[in-house]
Parts: structure tokens; C-alpha cells; sequence
């Protein structure tokens, strides 16, 4: 366990930070872990999404679309198969 550390925050933040933690039912360090964590992800799929477009900015409205239809399909026949399970 590290020094204890203090930081000082608006007290709108502190108050948002402990209605996440009591709906989390967590402690205040696991609160901005999954802060943390849930950040770091919205960056890692804001660059894969700019990559993809970068890598199909060449193709046409039509092809675009069929990628997206395939994909929404893979979605629809993954999310079926994992209801069947339960």
C-alpha cells in the first residue's frame, strides 16, 4: 500500500465520485480505478476507430454499407447464440 496522498477536488466532483461509489457499492479507489480503466478504453476505441476510417476512406458508400450490414449481422447471430446458452 502506497503514502497516504491527498488531492483536493470541486466538490460537484467529489459528490458525483460517491454516488458512482455507492451505486458500485465499492470503495472510493476501486470508484476511479474503473474511471480509469473505463477511460483508457474509450481512448483505445476512439484510435482503433480512427484508424479503420482512415483505412477505409477510399471506399464507396455501397461498400461501406455491406461492411456495416456484415457487421450488425455477426453482432445479431453472436448475440443469439449466447441467449440459447443460458
Amino acid at each position: 500500500m502506497g503514502a497516504v496522498k491527498q488531492l483536493t477536488v470541486p466538490d460537484d466532483v467529489f459528490e458525483g465520485l460517491e454516488k458512482l461509489r455507492r451505486s458500485m457499492r465499492t470503495s472510493r479507489i476501486e470508484a476511479l480505478r474503473w474511471l480509469i480503466r473505463r477511460e483508457l478504453a474509450f481512448r483505445e476505441l476512439d484510435r482503433l476507430w480512427q484508424e479503420q476510417s482512415e483505412r477505409n476512406a477510399d471506399l464507396s458508400e455501397e461498400e461501406a454499407m455491406r461492411i456495416a450490414l456484415e457487421a450488425v449481422q455477426e453482432v445479431r447471430r453472436a448475440s443469439r447464440s449466447k441467449g440459447r446458452k443460458r
